[in-house]
């Protein structure tokens, strides 16, 4: 009587079948068990918690400096087509302001805050607007910076998501908020500070320059301009957040590893 070899028959457990596929031993073998999964998933969700904020934040930056860099180009490049039409700045009718810090009678204090809002809007709406683009302007719309609201202003929303606030003081304010309606509305993070200066006598004071009619807000600082001139912004920055777009514009329009906030 002949026997059947089996192992001749059906192969070792350690081969091929003929359609090309493991057998179940084979498999076995080479399967991950949960304890090696769960300890990738483990180590990924770590690499990603340390590594995803510094990747978010290095973005925001560039969004940021890209936003600030094009909002002064756009600015300048407005200022420059006005004067075709309008002549030149100098011949610009801007408003006195009203000194509302001398007023002390509360209301009369408000309203001269809203009639210097006012004739800010004017002003820029006349001579700025015409040559940029933008989505829309309400009227009235309350500006709060460092958790304090300030002014009821005239803001603009630009095409980008960006916002700014439009005040008439000594120069026409910019309130630029970069991020528009989000938070944390804090001068030095998302709110930076530039100035148009019409009036001959405030742009040396301004900018060092009776040329220069827009720019980053460093009143009273062009005296410094020494060799420590960056080290001295970056420390106004560092007490008012007013003075970091000037470090900003400084840096090329770049945040540099000693910016003084974490965007």
């Amino acid at each position: 009587m002949h026997q059947i070899n089996l192992s001749k028959s059906f192969g070792s457990a350690a081969t091929e079948n003929k359609r090309g596929c493991t057998t179940t031993q084979e498999t076995a073998k080479a399967a991950f068990t949960l304890a090696e999964v769960l300890i990738t998933l483990a180590i990924i969700g770590i690499v990603a918690a340390l590594t995803i904020p510094e990747l978010m934040q290095s973005y925001k930056k560039k969004e940021y400096s890209t936003k600030l860099k094009k909002f002064y180009s756009t600015m300048q490049q407005a200022i420059q087509l006005s004067t075709v039409q309008n002549g030149e700045v100098d011949t610009w009718d801007k408003k006195d302001d009203i000194p509302y810090t001398e007023i002390e009678d509360e209301d009369e204090k408000e309203q001269a805050k809203l009639t210097n809002a006012k004739d800010g809007f004017e002003f820029v709406n006349k001579y700025i607007l015409p040559y940029m683009k933008y989505s829309k302007v309400e009227e009235e719309q309350p500006l709060t910076v460092n958790n304090s609201e300030i002014f009821k202003l005239s803001k603009v929303y630009l095409n980008d998501g960006a916002t700014f606030y439009i005040y008439n003081g000594d120069c026409i304010d910019f309130f630029y908020d970069v991020n528009g309606n989000k938070g944390p509305n804090k001068e030095g993070y998302d709110i930076y500070r530039f100035i148009f200066s019409p009036v001959n006598k405030f742009r040396q004071t301004s900018f060092g320059s009776e040329k220069q009619y827009f720019g980053t807000y460093s009143y009273g600082t062009y005296t410094t301009n020494t060799e420590d001139y960056r080290e001295y912004i970056h420390e106004q920055c560092t007490r008012n957040g007013k003075y970091c777009s000037h470090l900003i514009y400084l840096d090329n329009w770049e945040y540099k590893d000693d910016y003084p906030y974490k965007i």
